[in-house]
């Protein structure tokens, strides 16, 4: 089954090399797969330009092994084409600290080392973090305006070579639009249940 509202159109992930290739876990839990990132390298590329607004959805099924310094789930920072500080990412820093690009850097992360799903949206009023249909944290002003044209990753912060992602990534949805509140549950719900996560939903409301 697909999640309400499936994003399309769907974007190629490749890695040719065996020695950046995460693994594949066939059962990383409630019978679901998932691949594995060792935070040493590991990362995949991403075909065509995911996103073209600025108001955003990424939505993540992860798993957090841990760790002290910075590690992306999905990025296109490029320093080389002077996106550095306008790009868009989101992962982790310190031990559970959420970053939304470096314009929004906020809220940590509970049971992280359990599966979670961690949910990003940037609308033209505000941005949003969100732990298991939780808010983690609400700002309300918009992100500063993204570079949305550079090459797209998962595991690492774009083309830098590094901050590589520690942990299981079951799910990567991206939407080209900031969900609003209804939709998001919907997607939510359909998510938690498939990888018997607890949900935080009620939380939100």
């Amino acid at each position: 089954p697909e999640p309400p509202d499936r994003p399309q159109p769907r974007h190629h992930v490749h890695q040719s090399r065996s020695e950046h290739q995460p693994q594949w876990v066939p059962d990383a839990g409630n019978g679901q797969p998932a691949l594995r990132f060792d935070g040493r390298g590991r990362f995949l590329f991403v075909d065509g330009q995911v996103l073209s607004s600025q108001q955003f959805t990424i939505i993540a099924v992860a798993q957090d092994a841990g760790g002290d310094s910075h590690r992306e789930i999905f990025s296109n920072w490029n320093g080389q084409a002077g996106n550095s500080t306008t790009s868009v990412f989101l992962g982790l820093t310190g031990p559970n600290r959420v970053r939304l690009s470096d314009d929004f850097v906020g809220g940590e992360l509970r049971d992280f080392r359990k599966p979670f799903v961690l949910s990003a949206i940037s609308r033209d009023r505000e941005a949003v973090l969100y732990q298991n249909g939780a808010i983690l944290v609400n700002r309300s002003s918009p992100l500063s305006n993204r570079n949305l044209s550079t090459a797209y990753v998962i595991g690492q912060q774009g083309n830098i070579g590094g901050e590589y992602w520690n942990g299981d990534l079951c799910e990567l949805i991206v939407y080209d639009r900031g969900l609003e509140e209804r939709d998001l549950r919907r997607v939510l719900e359909y998510l938690t249940g498939k990888y018997g996560i607890e949900s935080s939903l009620a939380d939100s409301r």
